[in-house]
């Protein structure tokens, strides 16, 4: 629990919450370029750090390895990488 406690550490989770704040309640004013770095610089570590997040919680079994397995085979997460998540 603690190892994926440290990992969420990493993430600035109050700019990820303000980011998605801006996209879905003011949407009329994004700026594209904003928008567009993010998605190249930002979203890639993101998304490696939350794979390591998701390892160590099936691994220290905090994530339920049955939900876990629907998750693999849903249309909803075709988009994930599940070969970057150890189990």
């Amino acid at each position: 629990m603690y190892e994926t406690k440290s990992k969420l550490t990493k993430l600035d989770l109050r700019a990820i919450k303000g980011m998605r704040n801006r996209i879905v309640h003011d949407y009329q004013n994004l700026d594209s370029y904003i928008i567009f770095d993010a998605i190249q610089k930002d979203l890639p570590p993101l998304k490696d750090t939350l794979y390591e997040v998701i390892s160590a919680g099936l691994k220290n079994n905090i994530f339920d390895r049955e939900d876990f397995d629907i998750s693999k085979v849903s249309e909803f997460y075709k988009d994930i990488d599940f070969s970057k998540i150890e189990c």
